[in-house]
């Protein structure tokens, strides 16, 4: 009697490609220790049939594009080495990021690019099932909540191929890159600037704003990333004068700057620096009886691909 297939079989590893949608064949030293993750397998479009045959019923839909699309978290945690990129560093490279370390500094970064994208292979396993996730690209969101284990959310898109059962499950599993989180506290977030000024905050959310999209021409099928709108959405405890402030910097959409920073070990240090933020809206909010101001303003790059810089410390 064939088994189950149960959740926590689940395992997804990845490695960047050489030559776009050409399997990189990843192992079990390159898995993403990700959280809530979603795999569709099978993302199709569609086109139905519509004849005329003389009698009532339909008469069946026809696939014209196939896909696979994949969500998760993964801890937005350092690699516990300022010297050494995360564990992650390959999710972001195909977010449209290129990655600098710098052994001088001591310091890992990461900016945006738009040209030169990097792809890699995913292999999706559950147990000995597995599904070859090629061409893959995506976009991602940072969220920073007070209170929460921060985290990174990735929303990818692969080319479609059909799953297949392999003679053994995955070997050779290992996660111990990911180093332990912390927590996001008034002690481990050393700073969290807006407009220049250290807000209280209670929620955030970097989204990079990447649109990607999957192209399936005759003979030319890619997962391109194709644009990047990002945005800041903060709420942080107010006053009287600070409500005031952000009411007005709304109507008059004020141009600033954006810091998060978290961690105080080298290699946990995690910095988010947005040169130019613009706001776009403002307003209030209860948490019980205490006010919080919510701010969404939008990344407004003023130079080429400087939206946002991500630096390990």
């Amino acid at each position: 009697m064939a088994e189950l297939l149960r959740k926590q079989q689940q395992v997804l590893v990845i490695k960047e490609e050489v030559s776009y949608g050409i399997d990189a064949n990843p192992t079990g030293a390159n898995v993403i220790l990700a959280q809530d993750m979603s795999v569709k397998m099978l993302e199709a479009d569609t086109a139905t049939r519509n004849n005329i045959n003389g009698r009532m019923g339909a008469q069946g839909s026809i696939t014209t594009s196939r896909r696979t699309t994949s969500s998760f978290g993964v801890e937005f945690a350092g690699s516990g080495d300022p010297d050494f990129a995360p564990a992650w560093a390959a999710l972001l490279k195909i977010c449209g990021f290129a990655q600098v370390i710098d052994a001088v500094n001591h310091t890992v970064s990461y900016t945006p690019i738009d040209a030169g994208f990097t792809s890699a292979t995913l292999y999706y396993r559950i147990g000995k099932l597995q599904q070859i996730l090629a061409g893959t690209r995506g976009k991602l969101v940072f969220n920073l909540d007070k209170g929460s284990i921060p985290s990174v959310k990735f929303d990818l898109i692969s080319l479609y191929k059909k799953p297949t059962i392999e003679l053994t499950d995955m070997t050779g599993v290992d996660d111990s890159a990911y180093k332990l989180p912390v927590g996001v506290t008034s002690e481990s977030v050393t700073s969290c600037k807006f407009l220049g000024v250290e807000v209280a905050m209670s929620k955030l959310t970097v989204d990079v704003g990447i649109g990607v999209k999957h192209l399936d021409d005759v003979d030319a099928e890619e997962v391109a990333i194709e644009s990047r709108n990002g945005s800041v959405s903060i709420s942080f405890r107010t006053q009287e004068q600070s409500l005031v402030d952000a009411i007005d910097n709304a109507s008059t959409n004020a141009l600033g700057d954006f810091i998060y920073q978290q961690g105080l070990v080298a290699g946990q240090k995690l910095k988010i620096d947005v040169p130019q933020i613009q706001v776009k809206t403002s307003d209030v909010n209860w948490d019980g009886e205490f006010a919080y101001c919510n701010v969404v303003a939008d990344i407004v790059p003023n130079a080429r691909n400087n939206d946002l810089i991500l630096t390990q410390l």
